[in-house]
């Protein structure tokens, strides 16, 4: 049986000529997700996804700091990332801030 996600980014997605909005949004839980399990709330609401492009998911942090602490830890959460995705869609992780 299909989730409720696969219907809407296969079959409904598709259809109405919005796939790659929905799978943005997906990508964009999928990173909040991430960041919530691998490090805290208080982290998670300092970073946030800004675009999704060539494989590529832009991240703005709230300092320097924290850009270099998410930088240190990007195969790790490229790789949870992927696993909620159930599919290798990120190949890389940019941060600004």
């Amino acid at each position: 049986m299909d989730s409720i996600g696969d219907i809407i980014k296969n079959k409904v997605g598709t259809r109405a000529g919005i796939k790659e909005p929905l799978e943005e949004s997906f990508i964009f839980e999928a990173f909040r997700r991430t960041i919530k399990d691998l490090f805290s709330d208080r982290i998670a609401t300092k970073a946030r996804p800004l675009y999704f492009k060539d494989s590529a998911l832009a991240v703005a942090c709230i300092s320097p700091s924290l850009s270099q602490e998410l930088r240190l830890s990007q195969g790790e959460i490229i790789r949870e990332m992927n696993k909620i995705l159930e599919r290798e869609v990120i190949k890389n992780l940019r941060f600004v801030g």
